[in-house]
């Protein structure tokens, strides 16, 4: 997906930064943090993570950027209507 991207963006006109767009990688705090079970998740996450700063090395010259963000569990205003692990919500 990346390459099909980059050739587009390629032919971008370089903006005042002289860059031509930028690539952003998901990865996830699972890279980092590994939970027990979820050993494929966080291997495929950590292959996210990794790749991108080889990417990013190779398509500096062409003016693209790429970073990766890795996003975890975050507290809204739905958490504290969940029940508790182990118990299921009554229907």
């Amino acid at each position: 997906m990346i390459r099909m991207a980059v050739l587009l963006m390629a032919e971008n006109k370089p903006d005042q930064d002289n860059l031509r767009g930028v690539i952003i990688n998901t990865a996830s705090v699972a890279a980092f943090e590994g939970q027990v079970g979820q050993v494929a998740y966080a291997a495929s996450k950590g292959a996210v993570a990794s790749m991108t700063l080889p990417i990013a090395r190779d398509l500096a010259r062409e003016g693209i950027r790429v970073m990766a963000i890795a996003p975890g569990e975050s507290t809204c205003d739905l958490i504290p209507r969940q029940p508790p692990i182990g118990r299921f919500p009554v229907l």
